[in-house]
């Protein structure tokens, strides 16, 4: 008769080697997520900047940059009026 062959080990080897794919999946995918997010916020940064730049190189000649000052000035002129009276 020949001998049965034991079962159990095989199986054991395999579950570990899934067991450890899966963290080192995690492990890059984490690592791979940082670099993402690095990049993001590099991105993000450079458009903050381009947008300060082009803010600062606007042109006063916007009616909607006079519009804001002339509303701003009224609404100041008319809070000193009213304390002034």
């Amino acid at each position: 008769m020949k001998k049965k062959k034991k079962k159990g080990h095989n199986k054991k080897r395999i579950r570990k080697k899934k067991i450890n794919e899966k963290k080192n999946n995690n492990e890059s995918e984490k690592k791979n997520k940082k670099k993402l997010f690095g990049m993001k916020q590099r991105e993000n940064e450079k458009a903050e900047e381009e947008k300060s730049i082009n803010e600062k190189e606007k042109k006063p000649t916007d009616r909607r940059y006079f519009q804001c000052k002339i509303d701003m000035t009224f609404v100041e002129d008319s809070k000193a009026l009213m304390f002034a009276i």
